[in-house]
């Protein structure tokens, strides 16, 4: 989660020189950018990490799931003792969780390939409902009502600085008059 905050206050802080009114079209216009980016060339280019690292895991995985199993059934062995069929089911059951990790490995490193593909149209609707979905968010978890969603404030700002006999695009905290747009 540290992590996740690192990269929101390094993403609030590339864009702090510009005033308020601009600043949030230009992250949200940056942010289609950096998505488009990442699905048309990272991704592609990424296709073989998936399968290769989940092939890894659901053999990691099934080892680690099938030594009590096998335990158990060279401990019935020894015994003389025949082995239980929900022994048997349980190794089949981990057989098919390997098989399906393998599965999802494949399907996404194909998905991965694909992704060259993505118009940008996609990555701008992928925001644009995102900064819908966070006013919706914001909104609903307000204490009381009156509570303004983070768009209306956006455009309060922008009519306020718009409507400025000399506006600014850079922002000066020094200039009287300029505290809250």
């Amino acid at each position: 989660m540290e992590l996740v905050n690192d990269f929101r206050d390094l993403w609030s802080d590339t864009f702090s020189w510009l005033v308020y009114p601009v600043r949030v079209p230009v992250a949200a216009a940056t942010a289609v950018l950096l998505l488009y980016v990442v699905a048309r060339w990272v991704l592609p280019a990424l296709k073989a990490l998936p399968p290769w690292l989940l092939d890894r895991l659901g053999r990691f995985l099934g080892s680690v799931l099938l030594l009590p199993e096998y335990g158990v059934t060279r401990l019935l062995i020894r015994n003389g003792t025949g082995i239980p069929v929900a022994l048997r089911v349980y190794g089949d059951w981990v057989e098919n969780v390997t098989d399906w990790v393998g599965d999802l490995g494949r399907l996404l490193g194909r998905g991965a390939a694909k992704a060259s593909g993505v118009p940008f149209v996609a990555a701008a609707i992928v925001v644009v409902v995102y900064l819908f979905g966070y006013n919706m968010h914001v909104v609903g978890a307000a204490d009381g009502p009156g509570t303004d969603a983070p768009v209306v404030t956006w455009w309060d700002a922008l009519d306020v600085w718009w409507h400025l006999p000399d506006p600014d695009l850079l922002e000066d905290r020094h200039k009287p008059g300029l505290a809250g747009v």
